[in-house]
């Protein structure tokens, strides 16, 4: 039995699995040929300075970018209150935004910097109604940006005319090296999903892991949906994979392969026009034929180079799709190896199982210590038989298997009536209390002169008891009402 469940547990392995996980970026689908290295580029750094018209400093940055420079400057002139009408007056609103102008700005927006800015100051003690219960005041600021140094970056795209135009981003495998990669973002995505369109129906699932992983679901049509999830681990699934179980994923079943893109024929090469090649008497006669025998040759050139340039555009085309037909072919031989390799490896592990069990590798019988001892005489040879049942139940259990499973039944019943009747009759005899309790009280009489005196408690219990009897439960009835209204 042991030995069977290794060969079962071996051969419930996915034999298909194909590990097609090439990507370079795994949440953004991109291998390696759709990355291109960064272009690395000299950026200069500003040291950015701001000031009032009037030459008071309002502080720097350094080592800034233009831009940011830009966005440091706005946040401090619009800060800025030096209180112009007095402590009495207190900011109100902006009623100018700020507007800069430069008349020397260099290539990456570097300069001087011209800015104006109105603001409104009021002033609470006065009445709200009142002419001048506010004020405006516009101030001037200068923004100058000082070259610092200069730093190398890497910047999209490589080259003015490379469609690698996002990035720079990291490659999965590098965790400590600067963003160096540009990418398409028409590469972006997974070509061997096919999910259906976004729904208001959709579940968010929510993560309960760290980083980028794949889910993926299976579609009627034998194809899967590849969903990716967030940093967190979550991601959105869409309503009819709502009752469906993650599965494993793999590579779309339908044909990949590209569909050839015909190539037009190119016209027929013309033919050349013939020359004039009489002879001439005179002079002018055969100047004028030496001209018309030029434009003819010049004529003929020219469609020959239309005829050439045709045939080239249509070997460039021809040669594209020979190329995707090659990447396809690379692709389907690559999984085609890959699958292979595992069931060969599958089935020599499975050979080799059972082999070792028919030819009984190891020598005696089994000692329990969890060696399997056995030998070819006594280990009988695994065989497996499965009939097909037809019909349904119906058939398979018959009218007499059902009426021995009902007489069964109510043998069992029997039996077990008896037993209850049984040790209910134990427990009766065992175990028989009666509750009724009396008791009386003891006489005590003593003589004295002559005359008997009853002294005991049994004097009391006619009369003294009987008429007190009534006034105690009266007592302790009016107790357990209020106890239960105070409750």
């Amino acid at each position: 039995m042991r030995k069977l469940l290794l060969i079962l547990s071996i051969l419930s392995s996915p034999l298909f699995a194909s590990d097609y996980n090439d990507y370079v970026v795994e949440h953004l689908k991109l291998k390696k040929y759709e990355v291109v290295r960064a272009k690395l580029e000299e950026r200069p750094l500003y040291k950015c300075i701001y000031e009032i018209k009037n030459g008071e400093g309002l502080g720097s940055d350094v080592d800034k970018t233009p831009a940011e420079c830009s966005n440091l400057a706005q946040d401090v002139f619009r800060d800025y209150n030096d209180d112009p009408f007095g402590a009495e007056w207190i900011f109100d609103e902006i009623v100018s935004e700020l507007s800069c102008s430069s008349n020397d700005v260099g290539s990456d927006g570097a300069g001087v910097y011209y800015c104006v800015i109105g603001k409104r100051y009021k002033n609470p003690s006065t009445p709200e109604d009142w002419i001048y219960h506010f004020k405006t005041k516009y101030y001037d600021f200068i923004l100058r940006m000082n070259l610092s140094k200069s730093e190398l970056i890497k910047v999209c795209p490589p080259t003015e005319t490379s469609p690698a135009t996002k990035g720079p981003i990291a490659l999965d495998n590098e965790l400590l090296t600067q963003p160096s990669w540009c990418y398409d973002q028409a590469d972006v995505g997974d070509p061997y999903s096919e999910c259906p369109e976004p729904s208001p129906d959709d579940i968010q699932v929510f993560g309960t892991e760290d980083g980028f992983t794949k889910h993926c679901f299976n579609n009627p049509n034998g194809t899967q949906c590849h969903i990716e999830t967030d940093e967190t681990g979550g991601y959105t699934l869409p309503l009819q994979y709502a009752s469906q179980e993650i599965s494993a994923c793999e590579k779309s079943k339908s044909n990949d392969s590209p569909d050839p893109d015909k190539t037009t024929d190119p016209d027929p090469l013309p033919d050349g026009e013939d020359t004039d090649n009489t002879d001439q008497t005179t002079e002018l006669d055969a100047l004028n034929q030496a001209n018309d025998n030029l434009d003819v040759i010049n004529k003929n050139i020219n469609d020959g180079n239309v005829a050439v340039a045709e045939r080239l555009e249509q070997n460039t085309a021809e040669t594209q799709n020979s190329n995707e037909y090659l990447s396809s072919i690379k692709d389907s031989s690559y999984n085609s190896s890959l699958n292979s390799t595992i069931q060969n490896s599958l089935l020599e592990q499975i050979s080799e199982k059972l082999d070792g069990i028919g030819s009984g590798d190891g020598t005696g019988s089994d000692t329990g210590d969890g060696n399997d001892d056995s030998t070819d005489e006594d280990t009988p040879p695994i065989t497996a038989t499965a009939e097909r049942k037809t019909g349904g139940l119906n058939d398979f259990f018959t009218e007499e298997d059902k009426a021995t499973l009902v007489a069964e039944l109510e043998a069992k019943k029997l039996a077990l009536t008896d037993v209850y009747t049984q040790i209910q009759n134990d427990v009766t005899e065992r175990f028989n209390f009666s509750n009724s309790i009396s008791g009386t009280y003891e006489s005590r009489k003593i003589s004295w002169r002559g005359h008997e005196k009853e002294v005991g408690a049994q004097r009391l219990s006619e009369n003294l008891f009987k008429q007190l009897a009534p006034i105690v439960l009266l007592v302790c009835s009016i107790i357990a009402l209020g106890i239960l209204l105070w409750e």
